[in-house]
């Protein structure tokens, strides 16, 4: 038997799938002890996910799909209104076919407060700035 109040490691792969109703876990007190989240398929609204991972120390989020979408903009405030603000946060990755993430900014490296993130064609790696 699992003790639900003890998972510190969450892998959730809803590939070929949207998972829905992702409120239900995420306000669970039990979200609160994750501290390494994997998210493999899509999301019905991103967002929720993303500003539940403010406890979170390692996060990835992985769609190899293109039916999620993730606004260079809903990017830019997790980063400053979740992750800056994080003491737990240390490494997290997106990869997705849809981050609309503007030409000038593929291949980019910006300092955003205290996260540390790199812009690529698929993929937006951030990281804890030591």
């Amino acid at each position: 038997m699992i003790d639900v109040n003890t998972i510190t490691s969450l892998r959730i792969n809803c590939d070929g799938a949207h998972l829905h109703d992702e409120e239900q876990f995420l306000d669970l007190p039990q979200w609160e002890s994750v501290r390494d989240f994997r998210l493999i398929g899509g999301v019905e609204l991103p967002d929720h996910i993303l500003n539940a991972l403010r406890n979170v120390s390692f996060f990835n989020i992985d769609q190899d799909n293109d039916n999620m979408e993730i606004t260079f903009e809903s990017i830019f405030m997790f980063i400053l209104s979740v992750l800056n603000r994080s003491d737990n946060f240390e490494k997290g990755q997106i990869t997705s076919g849809n981050l609309d993430i503007p030409a000038p900014f593929i291949n980019a490296h910006l300092i955003l407060g205290n996260v540390s993130v790199t812009f690529e064609q698929n993929r937006i790696t951030m990281e804890k700035c030591e």
